[in-house]
């Protein structure tokens, strides 16, 4: 598809990067949720290094999470909410990755979602997608 605007062709490239959301011309999310896990993983590997060398207390290691990386996976998720399975599967996989860091004992992950009262994002972007359906 040859596309010219001013007649200067307009090259097509395979993935685009817009207001921080990945867009892929296979209109996969594979791409931008690939780069979610990245940066997440990067993140919760500091929260391994300040809960082990600096003995952060959960409760503190809890808010950064919250503060810091929850918002890097949540960030477009009305956008992107309708995912593959394997993309939906690492996006929970990093999700549960920094419970043991954030639990003060060896409670269940179930009940470090009610610590957190944060709910996976699956259902945050079904709750917010089925809002918005409702609305309009």
């Amino acid at each position: 598809l040859n596309v010219h605007v001013d007649g200067s062709p307009i090259t097509q490239v395979e993935h685009h990067r817009h207001l921080g959301v990945n867009f892929a011309a296979s209109l996969s999310w594979s791409h931008h949720i690939s780069s979610l896990v990245s940066k997440a993983s990067s993140m919760i590997a500091l929260l391994r290094l300040l809960r082990f060398r600096y003995h952060f207390s959960s409760s503190s290691l809890l808010r950064i999470y919250l503060v810091f990386i929850r918002p890097v996976l949540e960030y477009g998720n009305i956008v992107w909410c309708g995912l593959s399975i394997t993309s939906h599967r690492q996006l929970e996989a990093i999700q549960q990755k920094p419970s043991p860091l954030l639990v003060i004992s060896l409670l269940p992950f179930l009940l470090y979602k009610n610590v957190a009262k944060q709910p996976f994002l699956h259902y945050s972007a079904v709750y917010v997608t089925t809002w918005f359906l409702l609305i309009f």
